[in-house]
């Protein structure tokens, strides 16, 4: 799919635009600090697992974390890299057993 310039350009400025009115929305600050946390406990999480290998320790079962960051940056994929194909987000509750 080609894109036109003129058009790239012209979003990209409203876009900008927007930024700051986006920013100062708390639905949009409060959404930021959750995603932040639950990244920082998936890393944290991968570290251990990590750490467990170099030793020999078997690895543990991962967390809820880890399982969330990653159908997030799936659906995230496809909605950037995939455009007009319907994505369905199924986030389980609980991370399925070893």
């Amino acid at each position: 799919m080609r894109r036109d310039p003129a058009r790239v350009a012209a979003w990209r400025q409203r876009a900008v635009a927007a930024l700051p009115q986006l920013a100062r929305n708390p639905v949009v600050l409060g959404a930021s600090a959750a995603v932040a946390g639950l990244a920082a406990r998936a890393a944290v999480e991968v570290a251990v697992e990590v750490a467990r290998r170099a030793v020999g320790v078997p690895p543990a079962r991962r967390g809820p974390a880890v399982h969330v960051v990653h159908h997030v940056v799936h659906h995230v994929h496809h909605v950037v890299h995939h455009p007009g194909v319907p994505v369905v987000v199924r986030v389980p509750l609980l991370p399925p057993p070893l």
